[in-house]
Formats: C-alpha cells, sequence, structure tokens
C-alpha cells in the first residue's frame, strides 16, 4: 500500500527515521534537505543545499544525515539541528555522485556509500575522517546499499539489472 504524505516537485532521495518520526528527505528544484513528520505530515525545510542532491542517508547512530551532491559533495547535517546548516565531509572535483547509503558496521561511526561517476564506482567515505576509497568499480552502477558485513551494488546493463 502506499500511501500519500505530501505533494512534492522534485524530491530525489529519501529515508526514513524512527528515531524522530520523519522521513528526511533531499529537493532537487531549489536544492535542499526537508523533512516530513509522520504525525502531522507537515514538510519542513531545514538546510538549503549549494548544490543538486542526489541521494541521502542517516548514520548508524542516527546523529547524522547525510546528503551525495552531484557536483561530487557529500554533506552532513546534524538530525538534532538541521537548521545549523550542512557541513562538508568530502569533495571530488570531476566526479558525479548519486545514490548512497550508510554502512552499519558494529563498532565505530562507519562510512558513507555512494555511487561515483566516471568512472562508475562505489566509494565510502569515512564518517570520522572524511577519507575516500574506492569499493567496487564496476560498469553501470546505480545503487547501494550496506548491512553490519556486507555492501551490495546494483547495475543496469542493457535494461538488465543485477546486484
Amino acid at each position: 500500500m502506499i500511501t500519500s504524505l505530501t505533494a512534492l516537485t522534485a524530491a530525489t532521495a529519501a529515508v526514513p527515521d524512527p528515531e524522530r518520526d520523519v522521513i528526511w528527505l533531499v529537493e532537487s528544484d531549489a536544492p535542499a534537505l526537508s523533512s516530513i513528520d509522520l504525525a502531522s505530515r507537515a514538510l519542513t525545510r531545514h538546510a538549503d543545499l549549494a548544490a543538486v542532491p542526489t541521494g541521502v542517508a542517516l548514520s548508524k547512530d542516527g546523529m547524522t544525515v547525510l546528503v551525495a551532491c552531484a557536483d561530487g559533495t557529500v554533506v552532513t547535517v546534524a538530525a538534532d539541528d538541521p537548521g545549523a546548516g550542512p557541513v562538508t565531509l568530502a569533495q571530488r572535483p570531476g566526479e558525479v555522485f548519486g545514490q548512497m547509503a550508510a554502512t552499519r558496521p558494529a563498532t565505530g561511526p562507519g562510512s558513507a556509500l555512494v555511487i561515483s561517476s566516471p568512472p562508475s564506482r562505489a566509494l565510502a567515505i569515512g564518517l570520522a575522517d572524511g577519507q575516500t576509497r574506492p569499493v567496487a568499480t564496476l560498469p553501470d552502477l546505480t545503487g547501494v546499499t550496506a548491512s553490519a558485513r556486507h555492501v551490495w551494488a546494483a547495475t543496469t546493463t542493457g535494461g538488465i539489472g543485477q546486484l
């Protein structure tokens, strides 16, 4: 069943935040991080973004909203104080970031995972230090997700999807 919470003109990506009972979302028409309160269905715009957002994730501890942007930037926003605005975690000039996820390690803050092109690869960006390292280079990457032990990447080549 699909429930319509609110009308949006250019929502790009969303991630649930059960602790705050909201859904964080990024909008691309006027680049911003917003949230929808699930109880009231109210939409709140929290922070303007300098570049078009392409993905959003929530850190393992739920304290940080991670936003990937088309200009190769990943920013963080404090979930308890989103009005304080975004802080740059990493920049990769010349790369275009797409969909993202967050790792869920047993210990430590984990990493932001982003799809980058060119080349078509998944990158891990350490939340503690902003260091970037490649995780996988595969043709036509379209998505990434993670658990405590694994990272999965989705590709679509010639209309055929693979995980």
